[in-house]
């Protein structure tokens, strides 16, 4: 029962993230609505099982980063925040953490081979909900993999 929740609750984040990524590409933006639905059902899948010991200390990176968000006039914007901030109410601290340093990590990458190549300068705004997908598809590979989960 303990891995159907689970199971439900990584397919819901991580179709939120996609659906959040076209969005971010396409608009530099997503929209109140789309968050508002992803709040709900985030909430929705964390009721079976609820842990306050972990849907609390969860929410932390996200505040974190929103915080960094309103510090830096919107560098990042509040939409990552809050999806960072979702994660880790369904997930917990470690999944929410472990998300965000990964897709820091691949996007400062990104930002190295772009600003090298030309393509982008230091004012340039590069969409952060792709690469949390990015980030959320390779936590999970690397849980279900036979070695990751150890």
């Amino acid at each position: 029962m303990k891995t159907d929740i689970t199971l439900i609750r990584n397919i819901w984040i991580f179709t939120m993230l996609f659906i959040g990524s076209i969005s971010d590409i396409r608009e530099k933006t997503v929209s109140s609505g789309y968050l508002l639905i992803y709040a709900l059902g985030c909430v929705a899948v964390s009721v079976p099982g609820f842990d306050p010991h972990s849907f609390f200390p969860g929410l932390l990176p996200g505040l974190f980063l929103l915080l960094f968000s309103r510090l830096s006039s919107g560098a990042i914007g509040e939409g990552d925040a809050y999806a960072v901030g979702f994660i880790g109410m369904t997930l917990g601290l470690y999944a929410a953490a472990s998300v965000l340093m990964l897709a820091l990590l691949i996007i400062s990458a990104y930002a190295v081979v772009m600003i090298s190549l030309k393509k982008a300068g230091r004012r340039s705004r590069i969409a952060l909900y792709p690469f949390l997908s990015l980030a959320f598809l390779l936590r999970l590979i690397i849980i279900i993999s036979p070695q990751g989960g150890n």
